[in-house]
C-alpha cells in the first residue's frame, strides 16, 4: 500500500529517500487529500507503507520519492472535482508558482467564500511574486495585513494607507516608515493610531503626550516602549495614571522594588518569576501561600539559602 507524508520545515525528523523507518506518522491517502496546511518549504513524500496504525497512521513504512509538484496534478484533474483540489492547487502553487496553478486559484477566487478567498490570497502573496500579486484584484482584508506584514511594498503603503480600517493602518504603522509615523500623528484623531506610532519610542512623538495625565492610555504605551528615561518620568510625576502590571513585563529591579510590598497575589507571583535574591527572601515569608511556597521553591532551587 502506498501515501503520501507531509513534511514541515519546522520538523525535528529528516527523512532521507529510500529509507525504511518504524516512527508513527499521519500519512494521506491520496494527494488531494492534503489540505491547506503547507508551505514554501514544506515537502510531500510517496511512501510504501508496510504496517499501519488505526485508519491515518503508519507505523512502518519506506520513502520512495518526493512528489513533482509541475506533474502532481495530472491523472487527478479531470477524475476530482475542482473545489475538492484547491488544497492541493494552493499547495502546488506555493511550491512551483506555475501559471496554471495561479489560474485556477484566481479561478477559485470568483465563486469561494470570504475565508477560501483569504487562504487563496495569502497563498499568492508568500509566493513573493510581484508579478502574480499584482494581477489580484480585491484582496481581503487579512491578505491585505499580510501583504503589508510579509512584504511591505512601499506601492502597497501608499494605496492602502487612506484605508479607514484600523487593523490595516496599524500594519502600516508596525513597518515604521517615518513618513507614515508623521502623517498619522499630523493627521489622525483616533488615540489608538497614536498609540501605535508611540509605540515606535520617537522622541517628538513620546514628548507631546509624556504630561497627557489625563489619558492613561499614553501613559501605559509610554512606559512598554521601555525607554528608561520617560519611564522615570512618569514614575515620578504620574504614578496613579497608568497600570502597575507593565512595570511587572518590563521588570526593571528599582520598580519591583517599589512594588514587592504590595499585597497583591498576582504582582507578588510575577515578581517571583524574575528571580531577584532579595524579593525570594522577602516573598518567601508572604502570608499568601501560593506566594511563599513558590519564593521558596526557587530559593531551593537555586541553593539561594
Amino acid at each position: 500500500m502506498f501515501g503520501y507524508i507531509l513534511i514541515h520545515k519546522e520538523d525535528k525528523k529528516k527523512y532521507e529517500i529510500g529509507k525504511r523507518y518504524d516512527k508513527c506518522i499521519y500519512y494521506y491517502k491520496e494527494l488531494f487529500d492534503i489540505g491547506y496546511l503547507c508551505t514554501k518549504e514544506s515537502k510531500i513524500f510517496k511512501i510504501k507503507i508496510f504496517h499501519t496504525v488505526g485508519v491515518r497512521y503508519a507505523e512502518d513504512f519506506k520513502i520512495i520519492k518526493e512528489v513533482n509538484y509541475e506533474e502532481a496534478y495530472k491523472g487527478i484533474y479531470e477524475k476530482i472535482d475542482k473545489d475538492y483540489l484547491l488544497p492541493l492547487f494552493t499547495f502546488l502553487f506555493i511550491k512551483t508558482q506555475n501559471e496554471i496553478f495561479f489560474n485556477e486559484l484566481i479561478e477559485a477566487r470568483k465563486t469561494h467564500f470570504r475565508n477560501i478567498k483569504e487562504l487563496i490570497d495569502k497563498a499568492i502573496i508568500s509566493s513573493r511574486n510581484y508579478s502574480y500579486i499584482d494581477r489580484v484584484k480585491n484582496l481581503t482584508k487579512s491578505a491585505k495585513i499580510y501583504l503589508l506584514q510579509e512584504i511591505g511594498r512601499n506601492k502597497d503603503i501608499e494605496k492602502f494607507i487612506k484605508n479607514k480600517d484600523n487593523d490595516i493602518l496599524s500594519a502600516i504603522i508596525k513597518i515604521g516608515r517615518h513618513c507614515d509615523l508623521d502623517f498619522f500623528m499630523k493627521n489622525s484623531d483616533d488615540p489608538y493610531l497614536k498609540t501605535q506610532v508611540l509605540k515606535h519610542g520617537r522622541k517628538r512623538d513620546i514628548e507631546l503626550y509624556l504630561n497627557d495625565i489625563n489619558e492613561p492610555l499614553f501613559q501605559n504605551i509610554i512606559v512598554l516602549t521601555g525607554i528608561d528615561k520617560y519611564m522615570d518620568y512618569i514614575i515620578e510625576n504620574n504614578l496613579n495614571h497608568f497600570s502597575k502590571v507593565y512595570l511587572l513585563d518590563i521588570g526593571r529591579k528599582k520598580d519591583l522594588d517599589m512594588l514587592v510590598n504590595v499585597e497583591e497575589r498576582n504582582f507578588s507571583l510575577e515578581i517571583i518569576d524574575k528571580q531577584y535574591d532579595d524579593h525570594l527572601r522577602l516573598l518567601r515569608h508572604n502570608k499568601n501561600i501560593a506566594v511563599s511556597e513558590k519564593a521558596k521553591k526557587i530559593i531551593d532551587e537555586c541553593e539561594l539559602n
